[in-house]
């Protein structure tokens, strides 16, 4: 009989715990998720973010003579590395929701095409191109629905591919120096020259809004080639798209030098300025990018 109870109380211990090999997950909490993929990449980044700014300032001096100055500002971006990070969150419902962040700096190329006129005989007109440099910075921020579909299976691992689209927040920031030609005068008389001169000016010129936050999307097709358990390699290209954005030029007042060497010294005054700023269009500056890297995935 005693040995009856002790089977009985031997029977009901090892019962009270799970069978060697079993998921230990069936009797503690489980989390939301049944997968995460963490991926860092590198790449190339294509922006298109190129823009044209014109302006046309015209006056009349004291005796009558016209001066003129237009310019065209032309500016363009190129391509450069480009980079990011997200992770993936593979939830037991079936949702996969993706959050991460891309990084993409180029340098800004401009010329400005500036063209000076004084109608005085005899007249004169001047031709000069300002090379400028500048940068563009977009750091976009972003949370994506993901859909896989694996459609390639191998014996060493497997293939699976990933769409992803959702919105995305951009945190923008342009540098810019820059040049533009201005137009003066310096009148006869008193506390002026024997003769009214004119004389054309390289003047400098800056982005006034360097910084701001934009609300815009992106999607991207992935392939991974998961060839272990923790490890895969991806491959990805992605559209990050940001709203168009007006930015306005700001002509800097200062002391300047004449380029045809009438007037050697002139003071680039802040009402001129003022002329020129209001007289300049702006940027419309798109800095939506394309994003094509390979990196690796880590999975848990």
């Amino acid at each position: 009989m005693r040995k009856t109870k002790i089977g009985l109380v031997l029977c009901l211990l090892v019962s009270a715990f799970p069978a060697a090999g079993q998921d230990r997950d069936d009797y503690g909490p489980r989390l939301p998720w049944e997968r995460v993929e963490i991926a860092l990449t590198a790449g190339y980044g294509l922006s298109l973010a190129d823009w044209t700014s014109l302006h046309l300032v015209q006056t009349a001096t004291p005796a009558g003579f016209r001066t003129s100055a237009r310019n065209r500002l032309q500016m363009s971006t190129r391509g450069a590395p480009a980079g990011g990070a997200s992770v993936a969150f593979y939830f037991r419902s079936g949702l996969i929701l993706q959050g991460g962040f891309g990084y993409f700096q180029a340098d800004v190329s401009n010329d400005a095409f500036f063209e000076f006129q004084y109608s005085r005989p005899p007249a004169v007109s001047r031709f000069e191109t300002f090379p400028g440099k500048g940068r563009l910075t977009t750091v976009p921020v972003f949370l994506n629905a993901v859909n896989t579909f694996g459609f390639l299976r191998r014996a060493d691992g497997k293939f699976k591919g990933t769409l992803s689209l959702g919105p995305a927040l951009f945190f923008n920031a342009i540098v810019v120096d820059a040049f533009g030609g201005a137009a003066g005068w310096l009148p006869a008389g008193p506390g002026g020259v024997p003769d009214e001169r004119a004389d054309a000016f390289r003047v400098p010129v800056v982005v006034e809004d360097k910084t701001w936050i934009s609300l815009g999307g992106d999607i991207g097709l992935a392939l991974d080639y998961q060839f272990s358990r923790p490890l895969a390699l991806t491959v990805e290209g992605r559209f990050f798209y940001a709203p168009k954005k007006n930015l306005a030029w700001k002509w800097e007042p200062g002391p300047a030098t004449g380029l045809t060497g009438e007037i050697p010294a002139y003071d680039f005054t802040p009402a001129m300025a003022d002329v020129y700023i209001q007289n300049t269009t702006p940027i419309t500056l798109q800095p939506s990018y394309f994003h094509f890297a390979a990196g690796l995935k880590l999975v848990f």
